[in-house]
């Protein structure tokens, strides 16, 4: 039948050359060691290989000398390290076990003793931190969904674009994403061809643009930061609305705050749009009032002038307040019989 390829990564070839214990041998077994590691352990960055292979060496020291400290104080260094980064030490536990896995054959029965009691309060250890990352993880989580509500009040309680994205961009920085951009569509009508920066920030600085550019772009490379990034790409739209996308460099590690985000800036972005509609609509329709009046007075007037030439300069008059002109002809045309 077919190998299970998780069987396969936990299997363990033994050096026959090193099965008799000796402390040399077993430092000449990082090498193997490491191979092994990273069959088995996904995702492993330089930094945390360095420090797995500082807890290799403590270990096998700490064999020789008999000395719980030599391990113990090594392995609490690196993880207080690891949680001060940010990181998961939940891989330690990981590591562990592979550690005994590894060295198991090549450990006489006094060792192997002494080893598991080595192990075994490491993985107390390692707990108690994997532990506390949770709880400063849930913490984190919950304190960043709170701010995340906020900024869709803030951005909501405005109608007002540039202040909409005034406060986008704070609260986004606020969030330790390093660069993100929003572009609006330039014609919302099918097909979509061109696109306009509303909002760019990189590099510690706010992008200040007003040409357009294809959207097949997704953004033009000058506008990139200096470094090299990931990003989240995000449609922004309302309901059939297609408003335009953003572009957040990946900070926090929850996807729900990219998808927060997007739906805010989206609903935020839609009110602004029907707000200036409206706005328009009135100073149309303002206007439309202001000349029906207009027209009324006239017709008022015209009905009550008695002479002609006081009808003309009424009528000159009345017109000047509806539109400006340089010059005003006023024909009378006589009826023939």
């Amino acid at each position: 039948g077919c190998t299970y390829s998780a069987i396969e990564k936990a299997k363990v070839d033994i050096d026959k050359e090193f099965t008799k214990l000796d402390y040399i041998n077993l430092e000449n077994l990082k090498d193997k060691f490491t191979e092994y590691l990273l069959r088995n352990l996904s995702q492993l960055d330089s930094k945390t290989l360095e420090r797995l292979e500082k807890i290799y060496y403590a270990f096998i020291e700490n064999l020789k000398e008999r000395s719980f400290k030599i391990f113990i104080s090594t392995l609490n260094w690196i993880l207080k390290e690891e949680e001060q980064e940010g990181r998961n030490t939940g891989i330690f536990q990981d590591y562990i076990s592979l550690l005994r896995k590894f060295l198991f054959y090549y450990l006489d029965d006094e060792t192997l003793h002494y080893a598991e009691n080595l192990l075994h309060q490491a993985r107390v250890l390692i707990s108690d931190f994997s532990e506390r990352f949770q709880g400063y993880r849930s913490y984190k989580t919950e304190e960043r969904m709170n701010y995340l509500t906020q900024i869709g009040i803030s951005l909501t309680s405005s109608f007002e674009k540039r202040e909409i994205l005034e406060q986008a961009k704070n609260s986004i920085i606020n969030l330790g994403i390093r660069s993100f951009y929003i572009v609006e569509y330039k014609d919302s009508k099918t097909p979509l061809k061109e696109g306009i920066l509303a909002l760019g920030y990189k590099d510690g600085k706010e992008i200040i643009t007003n040409e357009s550019f294809d959207i097949y772009q997704i953004i033009p490379d000058k506008f990139l930061p200096s470094y090299r990034a990931n990003y989240i790409v995000s449609p922004l739209f309302y309901k059939e609305n297609s408003i335009g996308y953003a572009l957040f460099e990946i900070g926090p590690s929850e996807g729900i705050v990219y998808e927060l985000l997007r739906a805010q800036l989206s609903a935020a972005l839609q009110g602004a749009i029907i707000f200036k509609e409206r706005e328009e609509y009135e100073k149309r329709l303002e206007s439309h009032i202001k000349e029906l009046s207009i027209l009324n007075d006239i017709g008022k007037k015209i009905t009550s002038a008695l002479e002609v030439e006081l009808l003309w300069d009424l009528i000159i008059k009345e017109i000047s307040k509806l539109t400006d002109f340089d010059a005003l002809y006023i024909v009378n045309c006589k009826q023939e019989d």
